[in-house]
């Protein structure tokens, strides 16, 4: 244990160095560019007051395993989050921390997926080649084309090797959780759900089904590279605004890509989709237009297709009751997960301490 935090204080130190002799470099060449030759005493003064200030790049606020988690990426996930919001200083510290920690706990589970490979790595290897090569194939399948897809994924910022990297840890992830869980449930943990335990859910969480608002967005996206994104983007919201053409029409009169469409939107945290198009859900009207938007590469403009209130969920419906046995099942494997974490991670380097779990 005391070892493995002595590695990665080593990495920390390391990485941090590394980024700020980098910084020192450009600072040094900036600072050199252009200057004149200088010879004997005025040449060392010359050379003193040339000396490079070091510029920090960015900074390490973790390390789990081989993985460094540099502090741009934790604050791109927390202006995410934000969505244009302003956050108070303890709201951001707050915010911080809980992507760093959400962050490791995924990146532990990675950690022990590799480890689980190294029985038979090639054998391994190939196993996440045929998943990732399925996974392609049902993206392509459901965009349209690769070329579809690739134009919506530039649309977000991202690209397909992105893509593909994210699912390879996802699948190391599941590897590591099925190897762990299997484990358990071998030794004989048990996941009964009773009536009661349903009850007692559905009386406290009184939210998960009270009436709620669902709404099918279509999109389009003006990838800031083209020189003319923005007086497109206006024209393109201006227009849609005065008609009702489909969202691929206004994309091809105006140059812009048909995001293909956000069906069933809920303004509401467990909501996977971005976080603007969630706002404008909830705050916009049927058949309103909103935009341009200016997110990540790319400037949006969104339109309500249409808008549902959807009724209370009663207890009595059996789909209901199916939705809480499998929320009460889904509690108890985090809860086993956790227990595996706490365990594995003993095991694996990692700094700050406290970046497993609980505070």
């Amino acid at each position: 244990m005391r070892f493995g935090i002595q590695r990665a204080e080593a990495t920390q130190a390391f990485v941090t160095a590394s980024l700020l002799t980098l910084g020192a470099c450009f600072q040094g060449a900036d600072a050199q560019e252009g200057a004149p030759p200088t010879r004997g005493a005025g040449a060392a003064e010359a050379s003193s007051q040339q000396q490079p200030t070091r510029k920090l790049l960015d900074g390490v606020v973790g390390v789990i395993g081989d993985r460094v988690i540099l502090s741009s990426a934790i604050e791109r996930e927390v202006e995410a989050g934000a969505a244009g919001r302003e956050l108070s200083p303890d709201e951001r510290k707050r915010a911080e921390e809980d992507v760093l920690r959400a962050i490791a706990r995924e990146e532990i589970w990675v950690q022990i997926g590799k480890v689980i490979g190294r029985d038979d790595p090639q054998m391994f290897e190939g196993q996440i080649r045929a998943l990732l090569a399925e996974y392609k194939q049902e993206q392509v399948e459901r965009y349209g084309s690769f070329t579809r897809m690739s134009e919506e994924l530039e649309a977000l910022g991202l690209t397909w090797q992105t893509l593909e990297d994210e699912q390879r840890n996802r699948i190391l992830g599941d590897t590591a959780r099925q190897s762990a869980l299997g484990q358990r449930f071998r030794d004989g943990v048990q996941l009964l759900v009773t009536p009661r335990e349903m009850r007692d859910f559905y009386r406290d969480n009184p939210d998960e089904f009270a009436a709620r608002l669902v709404a099918d967005l279509a999109w389009i996206s003006f990838p800031k590279s083209e020189p003319d994104a923005a007086e497109q983007a206006a024209a393109a919201a201006a227009a849609w605004k005065d008609s009702n053409d489909a969202d691929r029409d206004i994309a091809s009169r105006f140059g812009g890509i048909a995001m293909r469409p956000a069906l069933g939107v809920q303004p509401v945290e467990d909501d996977p989709r971005a976080p603007f198009l969630k706002e404008f859900a909830r705050e916009g009207a049927e058949g309103e237009v909103l935009g341009p938007l200016d997110r990540g590469s790319s400037l949006f403009v969104v339109r309500i297709l249409r808008k549902i209130d959807q009724p209370e969920l009663r207890f009595e419906d059996p789909g209901v009751q199916a939705a809480i046995r499998r929320s009460l099942i889904e509690r108890r494997i985090r809860g086993l997960e956790s227990q595996v974490l706490a365990y594995k991670a003993r095991q694996i380097m990692r700094i700050p301490p406290w970046i497993l779990g609980s505070r």
